[in-house]
């Protein structure tokens, strides 16, 4: 009886870990790792402001009382200048929200460009809360760490449930990063089974128009 007992508690724990390493091999390629992932808020700059070092006037200010080489205004035409706020009108200041994951390229083959979720869900029954989607169009080299960088004015989540607050009042989602699709520079593709074709398609559209973008630009 002991025995039986034994040999089925094996079963179950050798279950529960495939259940988890096939979990976690669903949210990127066999031989890509992703390490860890964050998210963090910082100010979004008052674009109607430009630094006057740059020698180049703000908006909502006549060019001609700059002078080249000269970054600030003549004081001999008729009309005064005043020093631009860096504030917005408002006074209020407006967040942007900066999405991260390090991820490992395990294999010899480089990566050219990645389609990857950030996505939040609730810790007390796993229903998902919100999902950022982004589009990383940076070279990762064999066996090569890199950190690919996504920003968007929306919030992790506008929903924090119960069971979340009562996880943890200051982080109250369980997060994880989900590699969609992976664009190889052999041409090769790994789409993930949850993902959709059309996120692969809008993945190489996005990369060759970037391409196309950079040589018109030299």
């Amino acid at each position: 009886m002991k025995l039986l007992i034994a040999f089925a508690l094996c079963f179950f724990c050798t279950c529960l870990g495939r259940a988890q390493e096939e979990s976690r091999a669903d949210h990127a390629p066999p031989a890509v790792t992703i390490i860890k992932f964050k998210w963090s808020r910082e100010i979004q700059p008052f674009r109607r402001y430009r630094d006057l070092s740059a020698g180049t006037a703000p908006r909502n200010y006549p060019d001609d009382t700059f002078t080249a080489g000269n970054p600030y205004p003549s004081t001999t035409g008729s009309r005064p200048y005043t020093v631009p706020s860096p504030f917005p009108p408002s006074g209020r200041f407006s967040y942007i929200y900066i999405y991260s994951t390090k991820i490992m390229n395990g294999s010899a083959k480089a990566i050219k460009a990645v389609a990857w979720d950030y996505v939040l869900s609730d810790p007390a029954n796993n229903e998902e809360l919100k999902r950022h989607k982004f589009y990383s169009y940076e070279k990762i080299g064999a066996y090569e760490r890199v950190t690919l960088r996504g920003s968007s004015s929306a919030p992790p989540s506008n929903v924090v449930t119960l069971g979340g607050l009562g996880k943890d009042k200051h982080a109250p989602y369980d997060e994880h990063v989900e590699l969609r699709c992976v664009f190889y520079a052999d041409g090769t593709t790994w789409k993930n089974a949850a993902a959709v074709e059309l996120e692969c398609v809008n993945l190489k559209e996005r990369e060759r128009m970037n391409r196309r973008m950079n040589r018109q630009r030299f």
